[in-house]
């Protein structure tokens, strides 16, 4: 048991942190916000137990969107048959807020605001100022085969454990391989992967600028007004 915590702090340890992520400036370029569902993007969310922004509609900038189809081609010629299934997407900046909020109390931390205290947190759910899926540049996802059955990951989406860790050693060589399928098909369409999360990639955020080593973001938070009465083929510009 030593030993196993002793590999997963050294893990965790490598993850970027709100300090390496706060000082990355973003030039905001107005991507627009846009329904996954017109780019034929696959969806489920009640694989998801995170709370929703936007209802039954998932929500992302329009070069993710595409940039996942992207990254769709790229799985399928390797995998025929094979698909993408984001579970999550866009969320308000009040809900990331709430997160964090709630889990910073659940960490016995009550309304501390120092480094320590944001950083404890920010390893569970992400300081609100850096997050990336109040941006609408962060996704989470799967995959899924030709039967339509989930790939096994090595736990289930959103599991706030350990063997979330991407390079967790502790799960098994199939679960392994598969996080590293997923990961090489995003990374091949730009995103940048979270290695805490095997399900949660980015572009344009905090995250991507600072896993590419990029001067800057180019995707701020955006207020739930953004994408408010948000539906199909619309576009919300960012302004």
């Amino acid at each position: 048991m030593q030993n196993r915590d002793r590999i997963n702090k050294a893990l965790a340890a490598r993850f970027v942190n709100y300090q390496n992520l706060i000082s990355i400036p973003i030039i905001e370029n107005s991507d627009p916000m846009r329904d996954v569902a017109d780019f034929s993007l696959s969806a489920d969310l009640a694989a998801s137990a995170l709370p929703s922004s936007t209802g039954s509609v998932l929500v992302l900038r329009q070069s993710v969107c595409e940039r996942l189809l992207r990254a769709q081609e790229i799985l399928q010629v390797d995998k025929p048959g094979y698909e993408l299934v984001l579970t999550y997407a866009y969320r308000s900046m009040e809900i990331q807020c709430a997160s964090f909020e709630k889990m910073k109390r659940e960490l016995g931390l009550g309304d501390r605001t120092d480094p320590e205290a944001m950083e404890r947190t920010h390893h569970f759910i992400a300081v609100p100022e850096v997050a990336g899926h109040p941006t609408g540049g962060a996704v989470d996802l799967m995959i899924v085969d030709a039967d339509g059955n989930a790939l096994d990951f090595g736990t289930g989406m959103h599991a706030l454990e350990q063997d979330s860790y991407f390079f967790s050693p502790f799960i098994s060589d199939a679960a392994t391989n598969n996080r590293k399928l997923l990961r090489r098909v995003m990374q091949a369409a730009d995103f940048a992967p979270y290695d805490g999360e095997w399900w949660h990639y980015s572009y344009g955020d905090r995250e991507w600028a600072a896993y590419y080593g990029e001067p800057l973001a180019f995707y701020s938070q955006l207020p739930e007004s953004a994408v408010a009465g948000f539906y199909s083929s619309a576009a919300v510009n960012v302004a």
